[in-house]
């Protein structure tokens, strides 16, 4: 099982500002993650440009597999990097 979440970047925050969890792509190619955006929000799902909206371009995929030793991780660079 692979599992792919997205890790956003503020450089004036110093380090990650929000992280969500990849669960699909729409049929017209729209990446759709599962977010929670606060402690007193509930859990959403989002499209990967609302959440470009809130917490800009910098970010990062990771992917995550269950067959990885010790949780290791494998890092996807952002190809924009507008």
């Amino acid at each position: 099982m692979q599992l792919t979440i997205i890790s956003f970047k503020n450089d004036d925050m110093g380090g990650m500002t929000h992280g969500a969890v990849y669960i699909g792509t729409s049929e017209n190619g729209i990446d759709y993650f599962y977010t929670k955006n606060g402690s007193y929000t509930a859990p959403t799902i989002m499209s990967l440009d609302q959440l470009i909206e809130i917490y800009g371009n910098d970010f990062q995929y990771w992917k995550l597999q269950e067959d990885y030793p010790d949780n290791e991780s494998e890092q996807e660079s952002n190809e924009d990097d507008s």
